[in-house]
């Protein structure tokens, strides 16, 4: 049997262009609790809560990108020699958010468009201002929404 404890993806939720992801608990998901089940009276299993009882210091925000110009595709692969499904991670370390991205091979979608690039990126200090937009990442959706909290349930 393979089960997969403890995900960094467990209990995630999607956000849109309209809207921001809301903010899940372990208690959202299954794998969390399996976990802690499994481990309770056995330290040979290790210490889920070590992980799991610190959403606010291990919180991030995935995106992805699609884009009709292919100018920043070209500007990355001039700027790093990355070629777009060949080069690694690129991390913004001086980012506010410490953003990283990859620009996979295109295309990257069955049935994408030839004048499509989509690219894949994350933020880990997501709830800094950023350099650019002056708000948190986790209040980021279409530019001109409101400014409300959309993580009304953090941990």
């Amino acid at each position: 049997m393979i089960v997969t404890l403890g995900s960094m993806t467990e209990a995630s939720s999607l956000g849109s262009m309209d809207s921001a992801p809301v903010l899940k608990d372990k208690a959202d998901g299954g794998a969390w609790t399996l976990w802690e089940k499994i481990a309770a009276g056995r330290p040979e299993f290790g210490r889920p809560s070590v992980f799991a009882d610190h959403i606010d210091e291990s919180k991030w925000v995935s995106f992805t990108t699609t884009l009709h110009d292919p100018t920043f595709f070209r500007l990355v692969r001039d700027f790093t020699g990355n070629v777009p499904g060949e080069g690694g991670l690129i991390t913004f370390a001086d980012s506010s958010w410490l953003t990283s991205i990859v620009l996979p091979h295109q295309p990257h979608f069955i049935g994408q468009p030839e004048d499509v690039s989509v690219f894949w990126g994350y933020g880990l200090f997501v709830d800094k201002v950023g350099d650019f937009v002056k708000k948190p990442m986790v209040r980021m959706y279409r530019a001109g929404n409101h400014d409300g909290d959309p993580w009304p349930h953090a941990c």
